[in-house]
């Protein structure tokens, strides 16, 4: 089970599609990459030890380094606080203005405030992934890539960053295709995000899939929709009534 290529060759390419930067922590221990860094596999939650040291021969300024583990040291972690505090944030983008910089009662120009916190939050978030030999001050090679505030003036400038944060922080952990399918929603139930944000695997699969926001979603397993008469399957599935002359008859054998 291998990670997608531009998760595994963004940073060392330096395409900077999914992570901003190569000091990028979460880099290293989400996806393990073989020599040639062409693919990967998942590390977050498999391996029992990551450990990412300085590499200044590399053509990337660290190196990981893996411990496996078995399959019976797992532990699935359906919450973290990051998870939570990235909620909270997404939330306060949606309660703001449409921009950063909004005017108050006496007419000063402030910052909203919604935007603000939320902006707080990811920063702290980012700013710990940030590998720097002290964490309090950002080293020279370093000390330009923290986020800064100017770069998202609008409420949309924040969803995108929220949800670039979301990506980088809970990258493995099954809440992407979620995230995905959420903003598609608020947005008017359209697939134009997907399409934007999901390389299709062949061309083909891609349009079919993407061609109805009905497609995003499971049908109804037949067997419900015989016991419930009332319930309609997805038009993109096919009839409304769940009528199938090959499935009425495996039911009879």
């Amino acid at each position: 089970l291998y990670a997608h290529e531009n998760v595994v060759t963004d940073a060392v390419n330096k395409m900077y599609k999914v992570y901003d930067h190569q000091y990028d922590l979460r880099y290293y221990t989400n996806t393990s990459a073989d020599e040639q860094w062409s693919k990967g596999y998942p590390a977050k939650y498999v391996c029992n030890d990551i450990s990412v040291k300085t590499n200044s021969s590399a053509t990337i300024p660290w190196v990981a380094t893996y411990s496996g583990g078995s399959r019976s040291d797992r532990n699935w972690i359906f919450y973290r606080l990051t998870d939570v505090m990235l909620m909270q944030a997404e939330a306060l983008v949606e309660l703001a203005g449409d921009n950063l910089k909004t005017t108050d009662e006496d007419g000063n120009q402030v910052i909203d405030d919604n935007l603000n916190r939320a902006f707080s939050i990811v920063w702290a978030i980012n700013r710990r992934s940030l590998m720097t030999p002290n964490y309090a001050t950002p080293d020279s090679k370093t000390t330009g890539l923290v986020l800064k505030q100017d770069k998202y003036q609008t409420k949309e400038d924040m969803r995108e960053l929220v949800q670039a944060e979301r990506r980088r922080e809970l990258m493995f952990e099954g809440k992407r295709w979620f995230d995905l399918l959420r903003v598609c929603h608020r947005n008017g139930q359209t697939t134009d995000y997907i399409k934007k944000n999901v390389p299709a695997k062949g061309s083909s699969t891609g349009v079919i899939l993407f061609v109805s926001y009905d497609a995003l979603f499971w049908p109804y397993n037949k067997t419900e929709l015989k016991s419930n008469t009332a319930l309609k399957q997805k038009p993109f599935y096919g009839a409304s009534d769940g009528e199938d002359k090959n499935y009425e008859s495996s039911l009879k054998k």
